[in-house]
């Protein structure tokens, strides 16, 4: 590791000095967990199906 920039503005000029969009990424939202539960089985694990 070189450095760590936690300002906003000095890491938006090097990122479009790199060709870099200075645009935040989008920030999904968090799901309910126990939306799966139904799917999982009962032992609320996901099944792959792998064997």
């Amino acid at each position: 590791m070189i450095a760590v920039i936690t300002e906003r503005e000095p890491a938006r000029r090097i990122l479009a000095h790199l060709g870099l969009s200075t645009d935040p990424l989008p920030v999904a939202r968090a799901r309910d967990p126990t939306d799966d539960a139904d799917e999982a089985g009962d032992d609320g694990q996901l099944a792959l199906g792998l064997a």
